[in-house]
């Protein structure tokens, strides 16, 4: 599946951005093709934009062609420069004004940095994607170009099927739809589990699901997913053993709690909150018409969701009501404060966690069940 860049492939000033690091590559050597430009040209040049900045980027691309029609200069790491509002206003003027054989091509690669750092680059590429689009405006037409790598959630299955195709495999989407539910939803961690899966498979033709769960490392959010939906079901041994594997890193409890494990089951309690309005409404949650759409969040929302964690949230929420989901935020925010110690601990930080799916499973347990036997840990 390719990423539509007639626009850009017609621009001569074009910025790469997007969440998924798998698909920016696949633009960006797309683009290049398109271009008929590369490596191995003598005519493009790529440079990291915290080693030359942005005159550097004018001078080279300026120069005239040596082989070929075109000056290609292409700027990776590009959030390494900062903000666009550092840029003096004379080189923006500048970097609209380039010779029709001059081309930049500004890439915004993955930085390393925890939780907080990465949302400020994320809003610091929001910064240089609106920089872009206000040249765009201001240059002649077709000048300038924002190419945001991505795909719809939707077609994450189309993409993983197509490109095991392209390796000669056979993958289902039943499977497909397993590898994304494992690696949530993220084109990059899927790709990278295909390929490995390829060679897992080794002569075989198909990769079915058994090879899947052999071998497809599963991400945090899947983890916290699979645990809290275990602890609605009343299976607290495997509630635990999702816990467990969350906690097999060298991080205290406390800080893997506060960096995936209570942010996520925040998440998931929103998106079952939300899943029983549209069950109260007798509304489906994917409806483009939705007169409940207006009332729910940008993020999480569960109408956004890919269609397996859709179906089973709403599954999830059919045994549930509000003042249970109310009791749930109350023992989350209580876990948070133990671990923050705003309230007694009385345990480990690993011991306040079990604590937490045992409460959980209390409160959201479906009326008429018993209380499920729990093992020791």
């Amino acid at each position: 599946m390719k990423i539509k860049l007639d626009s850009a492939a017609r621009a001569q000033f074009v910025l790469i951005s997007g969440e998924e690091s798998s698909l920016r590559e696949q633009a960006l050597h797309q683009l290049l093709e398109l271009w008929e430009s590369g490596p191995d040209d003598f005519d493009c040049e790529s440079v990291v934009a915290s080693e030359r900045g942005p005159r550097d980027w004018i001078q080279t691309a300026s120069t005239t062609p040596f082989l070929g029609t075109h000056r290609t200069v292409v700027v990776r790491h590009l959030l390494r420069l900062g903000s666009p509002r550092d840029v003096d206003a004379s080189v923006w003027k500048e970097l609209g004004e380039l010779p029709e054989t001059g081309r930049i091509l500004l890439v915004v690669d993955d930085e390393v940095g925890d939780e907080s750092k990465q949302r400020d680059l994320a809003s610091l590429a929001t910064s240089w994607e609106k920089a872009v689009s206000g040249l765009k405006s201001k240059a002649r037409p077709g000048y300038a170009e924002v190419v945001l790598a991505k795909i719809e959630v939707g077609q994450i299955q189309e993409y993983l099927v197509q490109a095991a195709a392209q390796a000669g495999k056979t993958l289902s989407r039943a499977s497909a739809s397993l590898l994304i539910e494992k690696t949530a939803q993220s084109v990059t961690l899927a790709s990278e589990e295909l390929q490995k899966l390829i060679l897992y498979v080794g002569d075989e033709k198909q990769i079915r699901e058994a090879d899947i769960e052999a071998s497809v490392i599963t991400t945090r959010e899947w983890n916290v997913f699979k645990m809290l939906d275990a602890t609605l079901a009343g299976r607290l041994p495997e509630a635990h053993r999702h816990l467990r594997i969350l906690m097999q890193s060298n991080q205290k409890a406390e800080e893997t709690a506060f960096r995936s494990i209570l942010p996520t089951l925040h998440s998931q309690l929103r998106l079952l909150w939300q899943a029983r309005i549209y069950l109260d409404s007798n509304v489906s949650p994917g409806a483009d018409s939705s007169s409940l759409s207006h009332l729910m969040p940008e993020r999480p929302n569960l109408a956004k969701e890919p269609e397996w964690k859709r179906n089973r949230i709403m599954q999830s929420a059919r045994s549930i009501r509000f003042g249970q989901l109310s009791q749930a935020f109350r023992e989350l925010a209580d876990a948070d404060a133990r671990l923050k110690g705003q309230l007694d601990l009385g345990a480990t930080g690993y011991e306040a966690l079990e604590l937490l799916l045992l409460r959980l499973q209390h409160h959201l347990k479906p009326a008429g069940r018993p209380p499920a036997r729990t093992s020791s840990s």
